[in-house]
């Protein structure tokens, strides 16, 4: 590898002042006004004096700036005083300690004596971040609020969370501040451009803003600072002690397992450059290495980039987080595959993103009729888990957290005393409705998928159609109950549960992540070219897959005897796998009773032979009662199988006319018409928990009314009407039920 060398700084510096480099108005230089901040950081936050100076700093230069900068602060009792209430309520309380190997005793005999002994403001403020950061949790820590105030963070009350969520208005990056960012909260960075970490420890730009300063490109390599590697120079960091910049919830937000908490410090490279004189860049487009002085980057200003590990997707567009949206979707240009990013589980306010999600997914499976699904889960700081049942009970025809429960803490001096409550216990639970989505998702998680984020990644993990692609999750699964306390300017927090998984033996998911199907994540070859990997990945699956879907019954009941039932299903096989496809009847208990092998010959009831629908006959059980059907598909090319269960029920009686007692619809519901598109019939079901006036009505694009097919009083239970469209020309339709306050909308298509 060349190295070039920047020798003439001089030169550059006045080469850039002249404008011989094109600078955008978004990064022209502002200077902050520290006055403008609110008065109670004025109350907390003494004026700055005697930041950094040019030089790589020791650690004994570094403690003496940091003693400087914010003075002695609070006497030591008061210290003392915080310091033993935090590490108390960890120790005797804190639900995180499961798969966590620290000494806790130990961190208390190292640091109580130097705080004891007296220590400045900023020293004091250091102790607490490296405490919080030994505890390797999203969530727990302790903090001086007044010290992430010096960048303008919390700018009316620390705990008030909306002011400044999520874009951080006042947040301004200020070069030789001796504070640390290895924040994974913070969408936006001061560096211009997003970095993520590649298999082999290289920390890549992905994304750079128009014009940077340093001429800085995707599938750019950082190295470094003043000629040592970003890992060395944060070793020395934190060995000097530098604070670390907070979250607003007092934990340190980098991540809760070792992988993501390196991928977290790793990456924020970019983030501290006002700590350094030189930065260190490998190109990606010659190989060469150079050195920039830091000093150039001072012409970056807010509104600073969002860097959230992705790369746009042509046809879906990014949440927009200047506008308080942290969910967007669309469909992927040229496919019919349905995309979706999720940011937080919060929203502005709280609660939006509960009801953008579910609006998200409904508008892509219900109007769009979507055949696939991306889940993009990269970067979610969290928030309420249940905020994911609105979409996700168009996904499920189950309830998936059943699967994960509340470990509760024991108090006391033993870590690992827990009280494991019912899976029934956890409020997340989600009504789904009976129609699965039986279409493939992606489902796409990294280091910075967190605390919410985690669980509802946990949650789809349990969808029989999902294959999980990128990097693991955080791990940072805390519970409740949440303990918070402040003493202006500090503040800690405390967890005293976790989550345990009551899968596989899984058991305490603190600091413990589930595999993906697939590690891929981004490359420099790919960002160069403005390409995402882990969705050309995601989207290559979707598209080859081989699986069945749209399974159909000919009638609801049997009559117990002589009788039998059509099953079929639509298989989707594009590559040309060997596919052998079952269908396995079970009863009310779980328990099987019958199976058979689905055929393609068309002289099973499915319809023309080698085409998509597959059928087999099943004659009735022997015993009265309700029964569940599964279909599983064995894809014997590639080795793989998946099961849908329980897609489709039938009962059995002495008659054949009882209808489905015991097992009335719970909600209303309108499927999508099958088969779709059709020439010139297809069926349309629908469901009804008690008896309603029902309309069912037609539609073209323009809105006009096309066809009435239901106007009348039904009675509770499944229906399914038949629709001819012989007198409609080819194009795309609407249908439309209202029984009651109940409407829904659907999209069908005539294709002669």
């Amino acid at each position: 590898m060349k190295s070039l060398v920047v020798i003439v700084l001089i030169c550059m510096l006045c080469n850039h002042s002249n404008g011989q480099r094109s600078v955008t108005s978004a990064t022209r230089s502002r200077v902050p006004d520290v006055s403008a901040l609110s008065a109670s950081i004025e109350n907390i936050v003494p004026p700055l004096f005697g930041l950094k100076k040019p030089g790589h700093y020791s650690a004994k230069d570094w403690q003496k700036l940091i003693d400087s900068v914010w003075g002695p602060g609070a006497g030591t009792a008061t210290k003392l005083s915080f310091f033993d209430e935090f590490w108390n309520q960890v120790d005797q309380t804190w639900g995180g300690f499961p798969n966590l190997v620290v000494n806790w005793d130990s961190l208390r005999l190292v640091y109580r004596p130097l705080v004891a002994a007296g220590v400045s403001r900023g020293r004091f403020a250091g102790i607490l971040s490296a405490m919080t950061r030994a505890l390797n949790e999203w969530h727990v820590g302790a903090r001086d609020a007044g010290i992430d105030a010096t960048l303008g963070l919390y700018p009316n009350d620390i705990g008030d969370f909306y002011s400044y969520y999520p874009n951080h208005p006042s947040f301004f990056y200020r070069a030789g501040v001796p504070v640390v960012n290895i924040n994974a909260l913070f969408f936006r960075t001061p560096f211009g451009a997003g970095l993520t970490l590649l298999p082999d420890s290289s920390i890549m730009i992905y994304s750079v803003v128009p014009s940077h300063p340093l001429n800085l490109e995707p599938g750019d390599i950082i190295l470094g600072y003043d000629g040592r590697s970003w890992k060395s120079c944060l070793d020395e960091l934190m060995d000097a002690g530098l604070p670390i910049l907070s979250s607003p919830f007092c934990g340190n937000w980098m991540g809760s397992t070792i992988a993501a908490a390196r991928h977290v410090e790793m990456i924020s490279a970019g983030m501290n450059w006002g700590l350094f004189d030189t930065i260190d860049v490998v190109k990606y487009s010659s190989n060469d290495t150079l050195h920039y002085p830091t000093s150039l980057l001072s012409t970056l200003s807010s509104p600073y980039l969002i860097a959230t590990e992705q790369l746009p997707v042509s046809g879906v567009p990014f949440p927009d987080m200047q506008a308080n949206k942290m969910v967007s979707w669309g469909v992927v240009a040229g496919t019919t595959i349905g995309y979706i990013y999720v940011w937080d589980w919060i929203g502005v306010p709280d609660g939006q993103t509960q009801i953008d999600f579910g609006k998200a997914v409904d508008d892509l499976v219900h109007l769009n009729n979507i055949q696939g699904l991306i889940l993009d889960f990269r970067t979610n700081i969290g928030g309420t888990p249940g905020y994911a049942d609105d979409g996700f009970k168009h996904l499920f025809n189950i309830d998936p957290t059943v699967n994960y429960t509340t470990a509760f803490r024991v108090k006391g001096a033993n870590h690992f005393a827990f009280t494991i409550a019912p899976s029934t216990a956890d409020g997340d639970h989600i009504t789904p409705t009976p129609k699965l989505f039986d279409h493939p998702i992606a489902v796409l998680t990294g280091p910075r998928c967190g605390s919410s984020g985690d669980y509802n990644a946990f949650r789809m993990r349990f969808h029989p159609m999902v294959r999980f692609f990128g990097k693991k999750a955080s791990g940072a699964y805390t519970d409740l109950p949440i303990v918070r306390k402040q003493r202006s300017p500090y503040w800690w927090r405390v967890d005293g549960g976790c989550v345990y998984s009551n899968y596989d033996n899984e058991g305490y998911m603190i600091h413990k992540a589930f595999p993906v199907d697939e590690d891929v994540w981004l490359t420099r070859g790919g960002v160069a070219k403005g390409k995402d990997d882990v969705v050309e990945r995601a989207l290559e699956w979707i598209k080859t897959l081989s699986y069945a879907h749209d399974v159909r019954t000919s009638k609801d009941t049997l009559k117990r005897s002589g009788d039998s039932i059509t099953v079929t299903a639509k298989v989707e096989n594009p590559s040309g796998h060997t596919l052998v496809v079952s269908v396995i009847i079970t009863n009310a208990q779980g328990g099987q009773v019958d199976s058979t092998i689905l055929m393609n010959d068309g002289v099973h009831g499915d319809a023309a032979p080698s085409d998509s629908i597959w059928g087999a006959f099943i004659k009735t059980p022997v015993s009265d009662g309700t029964y569940n059907i599964s279909v599983r598909t064995d894809d014997k090319t590639s080795g793989t199988l998946r099961r849908l269960p329980s897609v489709a029920l039938f009962t059995v009686s002495i008659t054949g006319v009882t209808a489905l007692v015991g097992i009335l619809p719970q909600q209303f519901s309108l499927d999508q018409n099958y088969p779709n598109p059709f020439n010139p019939t297809t069926l349309i079901r629908y469901a009804l928990p008690h008896r309603s006036h029902v309309t069912l009505t037609v539609f073209n694009t323009l809105g006009q009314q096309v066809a009435q097919l239901v106007n009348a009083d039904i009675d509770a239970g499944y229906h399914e009407i038949q629709f001819n469209a012989n007198h409609l020309a080819s194009g795309v339709y609407f249908y439309r039920i209202q029984a009651g306050s109940y409407v829904e909308t659907k999209k069908l298509c005539i294709l002669r």
